[in-house]
């Protein structure tokens, strides 16, 4: 559950910066081909701004989820095993869910319905 969380605020901020980069890409050769004055330049620059304020604010969240997930494990797992990566994380929890769901928890399924008629039939006769 806090993994998933942690999860999706890292894809989140991952989307978020790549499209603050992509603004100021933009910006840059919008610069270089009509002057810092034009009109398209003061709207991609406006679009900067929300777009650093909305990768801030993803940031924010991501971190706050990495530290809940930190916490309520409290050592079984530590988010990307400490390690600040790209994908902030993605690749190392589909690795550990898949860890997770081949683990053999349950005892081997044994046929009991022979027990049940049995038990069934001594509760009736008795």
């Amino acid at each position: 559950m806090f993994g998933s969380r942690a999860k999706a605020s890292g894809v989140s901020l991952r989307k978020k910066t790549e499209r603050r980069n992509q603004l100021e890409h933009r910006m840059m050769q919008e610069e270089e081909a009509n002057g810092a004055e034009s009109a398209l330049m003061r709207n991609l620059s406006l679009n900067l701004k929300k777009a650093e304020a909305e990768r801030d604010s993803a940031e924010f969240l991501h971190h706050t989820d990495v530290m809940i997930y930190n916490s309520v494990l409290q050592g079984a797992h530590i988010w990307n095993d400490g390690k600040v990566t790209w994908d902030h994380g993605e690749e190392w929890f589909e690795k550990v869910c898949d860890y997770i769901s081949d683990r053999k928890v349950l005892s081997a399924v044994v046929d009991k319905s022979a027990d049940i008629a049995a038990a069934r039939a001594s509760l009736l006769k008795g």
